[in-house]
């Protein structure tokens, strides 16, 4: 589900634009005071529509980033990932989409650029986060410089990941639950559906952990030995979200093959029943068969009790066959 981009009447892709003032507080700025910012006046951040003309002009003329850099930023398909250039860092995460909590693929792509004078954010699709640190900065309870601001986006980009890990995790509990008291045909499917999400959730919070774990070893000076613990702490939050989608993804795996087998059981147990039911009616039908073709020298035609004794005969033979079978433990 592609959501419209929302930009400020200014246009040209600027979503909002802020100056901190390094106490926690940001004054917001119009295209027109981002064109004419300069480093001595405080730290820059703006976010910004990749897709929107003129984005990659100014990235280019306005703060001198070079087209490897502009590339990676603005390109259409990104995977989780972080480098450094200069004093700078490169990161690519992927965001819940607040429209479609529950499916990985629509996960929202964000790119940021940090360095010592400024910090760029871009995404097409909607993301509530971005627009969150900005309320904060404007109240005057935000982050006050550049490792603070990469080290509260990336918090709250995974704040809600927590959240829908730990609803995978609880789904699996219930299905497994399901399984042990009644043997559902539909969990079959639930089961499939829950694989696939911790599966595609997965694949895009792999590769984000080892992004925020190489964000450790970056050496820049403007990143202080706090913010790198507080990011270090985030990167094992992340290797702690993929082992528990591990397991989830096991769990399911183990609880399909533990349905399959009783649904199994369960086929093959009707089966045997039929078969026994059949094993005990067939010599019955063979014999009700042959005395009921039309040909002469029948017995018992001209007797008012042999019915009665055919009846008898069968009901015994019967009775005699499962006694046979409880004899050889069939039953």
């Amino acid at each position: 589900m592609n959501e419209p981009s929302v930009e400020t009447p200014g246009g040209e892709g600027l979503i909002f634009a802020v100056l901190l003032d390094g106490e926690g507080g940001a004054q917001e700025l119009d295209w027109a005071g981002v064109r004419s910012w300069t480093p001595e006046q405080g730290f820059l951040w703006t976010h910004l529509d990749y897709r929107a003309p003129g984005v990659e002009e100014w990235l280019r003329e306005g703060l001198g980033l070079d087209d490897v850099l502009i590339e990676a930023l603005c390109a259409q398909a990104t995977r989780p990932r972080s480098s450094s250039r200069g004093k700078g860092i490169l990161i690519n995460l992927r965001a819940i989409n607040p429209a479609v909590k529950w499916d990985p693929d629509e996960m929202v792509a964000f790119r940021l650029w940090v360095d010592h004078r400024c910090a760029v954010s871009l995404r097409h699709r909607q993301l509530q986060v971005p627009s969150d640190v900005r309320d904060a900065l404007v109240s005057g309870s935000g982050p006050s410089g550049a490792g603070e601001l990469l080290v509260e986006l990336c918090a709250r980009i995974f704040d809600p990941l927590s959240d829908l890990v730990g609803s995978i995790d609880d789904e699996a509990d219930a299905i497994e639950d399901r399984i042990l008291s009644q043997q559902d045909r539909e969990l079959r499917s639930k089961i499939s559906d829950l694989r696939r999400r911790a599966i595609g959730l997965r694949r895009f919070l792999a590769p984000q952990r080892d992004a925020m774990g190489h964000l450790d070893a970056v050496l820049v000076d403007w990143l202080a030995d706090r913010e790198r613990l507080m990011l270090r702490e985030l990167s094992d939050r992340l290797l702690r979200f993929v082992e528990e989608l591990d397991a989830v993804r096991d769990r399911a795996a183990v609880t399909q093959e533990e349905l399959s087998a009783r649904l199994a059981e369960s086929m093959n147990r009707t089966m045997y029943l039929l078969s026994i039911v059949t094993a005990i009616f067939l010599p019955l039908g063979l014999l009700t068969g042959l005395l009921g073709i039309n040909v002469g020298g029948m017995p018992g035609v001209e007797s008012e009790m042999a019915f009665t004794y055919v009846c008898t005969f069968l009901v015994v033979m019967a009775v005699g066959l499962w006694g046979v079978f409880r004899h050889k433990r069939l039953l």
